[in-house]
């Protein structure tokens, strides 16, 4: 060490968790010695020296002689880390993966001066760095953070189960669930949005510093848009640069910010909504809060007693289900009987009965709470549930995010969309060319039965109300579900058109009804008709007459489910065309469209090859896949008229670019045959897809069965 004059010392924290991960590339090792001042050099000799532990091989820095920018002057081992010092910054790089954790200027630790080294005492096992007049002491800090996600990246259990901080075991329910408390918490920077940052910004890689000028944008990459004034208010002031802890802190009290402003926003969407129920989830008031249609609560309970109120086996204790008192839906859902015979409503003989668990000790899922009942009971339910949302998502619903212990926990807005999807697997998505052969009196002039097939249920719903009220003598045309029928002409004329002769005489007329100025009693008189025609979906006056109206925007649903029950009970389409030949569904075309819907893709798919053609829908199915593996801002997702056609073979062809990048092979496809709909090679890329998601699947299921059995042992 060099004789100090003026001797400092500092003590500088290193904190191997505060900074993203930076892949770093050590010189290699002189392999010779030579006297040419020109040659590298180690700094303790003229031969390159190499650093062993536990048999592995860790090259030590070279340094030139003429100590030029950018080589290091130095370097020390600590238990995982590697400290490197340069003439102008120091690193700290670990020794299991390569990547730097920590990068600081030496201005910040000796001032002006140039470092001359480092040094590690054998006594205290200190780090020192040292110059002509200063001395500063490095601490590792948090150098095991990292660690254990090192080895368990590598399969290595038994390295990163001794690194780890347990936790109380009553808050583990999981293993995988363990291992993100581990790893994540409320409102912290991830290391990936870390590495976002550092890659982004040049000075946050070279001051370790973000310019104000820099901080919104570096929020909005985050996930928090602020406005300028809203940084002021939360800094104070204003600064010139922000060390990364000061950011941190900044994000945490936007992220907090953004939060409390949506629940304010959301609590006042509720309170002014009558048709909404809110509730929350969990037992404290900070947990989350979500909304249910009292609308539909009513609509799909009433539907649910008259379709299944002839069960014998649903008769005692399951049915009726009292609309009137609040939550009894969800609590006889619970059991899985209900929802296994929904599922059969939906997809007659989808679930063989006979595997359905039944008995007296299911009924007391319905009254006590579920840490009280009998282990063996709760292993009962959770097979009914289990059959229940797997058989859903083998007939298309989207089951996403939802589990038995979410119905079993009474999560009304996951088990309410349940039970929406299967009344629409029903009854609305029966409605196609394949299933009513008698759609085909709805083609205008020009079109084929091939344009028919392509419309969605809900279109060819719209077009055979419209094509009724032409017939009636009525100017008016449906557009939506909801305002277009509030004033109940078009179910006044509607079921005037479609009812049979022998039951005409038994309704009211409409002119009848709607000689009345008043919408809700012309509702009254739709319903009462209705009563007459027999349909199982009831609807009440309000479903009507307040339809479309601000803040009472949860009937639509009801009123698509209420035409779909017309159409299917009395379509009034008797012409029949020998000169159109319609092809139904094959049962692989069918497997493919019920995979997709069930990974909750949007729009629906119920044409295979007319829904994919525009490329959208297998772009999702990617990221469903690999997550992050298509570039969004290629995609056209609004379509032009005029340019349709060259916007969604790009898609196409970006379907294309996105299989080559995650080594998936379409053997000669190109994205001109996805856009032409050719069938044979759609049908290629659908197995294709499905057998990569499958993979996929078993791969994260054999690495979690490993993780579970080695943490058991």
């Amino acid at each position: 060490m060099p004789p100090f004059t003026k001797l400092s010392t500092n003590d500088q924290p290193i904190d191997v968790k505060s900074f993203p991960n930076e892949v770093v590339s050590l010189l290699p090792t002189a392999t010779d010695n030579t006297d040419d001042p020109n040659r590298p050099k180690d700094i303790f000799s003229g031969r390159g020296v190499n650093l062993t532990r536990n048999t592995k091989l860790i090259p030590y820095p070279i340094i030139h002689m003429l100590e030029r920018p950018g080589v290091p002057l130095g370097i020390c081992l600590t238990e995982f880390h590697l400290i490197i010092i340069y003439v102008d910054r120091i690193k700290a790089v670990n020794t299991l993966d390569g990547r730097a954790v920590y990068s600081m200027p030496l201005n910040n630790i000796i001032g002006c001066e140039r470092a001359l080294g480092i040094s590690r005492d054998s006594l205290s096992s200190h780090i020192w760095i040292f110059s002509n007049n200063h001395l500063a002491r490095l601490n590792m800090k948090n150098e095991l953070c990292r660690i254990w996600q090192i080895y368990l990246d590598r399969l290595q259990f038994d390295e990163a189960r001794q690194f780890c901080q347990f936790f109380n075991s009553s808050s583990i329910h999981s293993t995988f669930q363990y291992f993100n408390r581990l790893t994540m918490s409320i409102n912290q920077l991830t290391q990936e949005q870390w590495d976002d940052l550092f890659h982004k910004y040049k000075s946050l890689r070279e001051s370790n510093n973000i310019a104000w000028d820099d901080i919104k944008s570096a929020l909005e990459l985050v996930g928090v848009s602020l406005a300028g004034h809203e940084i002021r208010d939360l800094l104070g002031q204003q600064r010139n640069w922000l060390n990364p802890d000061e950011f941190h802190e900044l994000y945490k009290k936007a992220k907090d910010m953004k939060d409390t402003t949506k629940a304010i926003s959301k609590a006042l969407l509720l309170k002014h909504a009558e048709d909404v129920k809110s509730f929350t989830v969990g037992k404290n008031d900070t947990d989350t809060r979500h909304s249910v249609s009292k609308a539909e609560e009513r609509g799909f309970t009433l539907w649910i007693n008259k379709r299944l109120g002839h069960d014998v086996e649903l008769q005692d204790g399951i049915l009726p289900v009292d609309p009137s008192v609040d939550g009894q839906l969800y609590q006889r859902c619970k059991n899985g009987i209900l929802l296994c015979k929904l599922v059969n409503v939906a997809s007659p003989n989808t679930i063989d009965e006979r595997s359905i668990n039944r008995g007296p000790s299911l009924k007391n899922v319905f009254n006590v709470s579920i840490c009280i009942v009998a282990i063996v009971v709760i292993i009962i339910v959770h097979e009914n549930l289990t059959l229940a949302v797997n058989s859903a998502a083998s007939i298309g619903c989207c089951v996403v995010n939802t589990g038995p212990e979410d119905i079993m926990q009474g999560k009304r807005h996951i088990v309410l969309g349940l039970i929406w999807q299967l009344i629409r697997r029903g009854l609305i998505d029966t409605i196609t060319l394949n299933r009513h052969k008698e759609l085909i009196a709805l083609l205008h002039d020009g079109e084929t039965a091939e344009d028919l097939s392509t419309l969605k249920p809900e279109e060819l719903l719209m077009r055979w109300v419209n094509y009724h009220l032409h017939r009636a003598g009525c100017d008016r045309r449906i557009t939506n579900f909801n305002s277009d029928l509030a004033d109940s002409v078009v179910y006044a004329h509607l079921m005037e058109q479609i009812v049979p002769i022998d039951k005409r005489c038994k309704l009211m007329s409409a002119s009848e009804i709607l000689s009345s100025t008043s919408r809700q009693e012309r509702a009254m008189n739709v319903l009462n008709n209705n009563e007459t025609l027999g349909t199982p979906f009831t609807l009440s006056p309000e479903d009507i007459y307040l339809a479309g109206e601000k803040n009472n925007d949860n009937r639509d649903r009801l009123n698509l489910a209420f035409l779909a029950t017309l159409f299917n009970m009395y379509p009034g389409l008797d012409a029949r065309r020998d000169d159109f030949i319609v092809e139904g569904e094959t049962l692989e075309e069918r497997t493919y469209r019920n995979w997709i819907n069930s990974l909750g893709v949007k729009p629906y798919v119920t044409h295979l090859y007319t829904d994919l053609s525009n490329g959208l829908v297998l772009l999702q199915l990617f990221e469903k896949i690999k997550p992050g593996s298509v570039d969004w801002s290629l995609v056209d997702q609004d379509f032009d008229p005029k340019r349709r056609l060259f916007q969604e073979t790009g898609n196409c062809n970006l379907v294309i670019d996105s299989a080559q990048s995650m080594n998936i092979r379409f053997v000669n496809v190109s994205g001109k045959d996805i856009q032409k709909r050719d069938r044979k090679l759609v049908l290629g890329v659908c197995f294709t897809l499905m057998q990569a998601y499958i993979f996929k699947l078993l791969h994260e299921v054999s690495f979690m069965i490993h993780l579970y059995v080695k943490f058991i042992i």
